[in-house]
């Protein structure tokens, strides 16, 4: 079993985090992290082996207004 960082995304767009163990091998691990999902409005989009903090733009928008995250200059 290996830590994976789960991503999913509602049909409305919105983004939820979750951490969880699942199998070594990618396709089964995909399928066990699939099976998390809160609610059939929910995808699987990605699935990162690790555990990985993930910090969204509206996770700080409030605190950096004016910053552009998008940016590489």
């Amino acid at each position: 079993m290996l830590p994976y960082t789960a991503i999913f995304q509602t049909t409305t767009g919105s983004l939820r985090i979750h951490t969880a163990s699942a199998s070594n091998d990618r396709p089964i691990a995909w399928a066990q992290m699939s099976a998390l999902k809160e609610n059939e409005d929910e995808c699987l989009i990605l699935l990162v082996p690790g555990n990985h903090p993930v910090v969204r733009y509206e996770d700080i928008k409030e605190t950096q207004e004016g910053i552009d995250l998008f940016s590489n200059y």
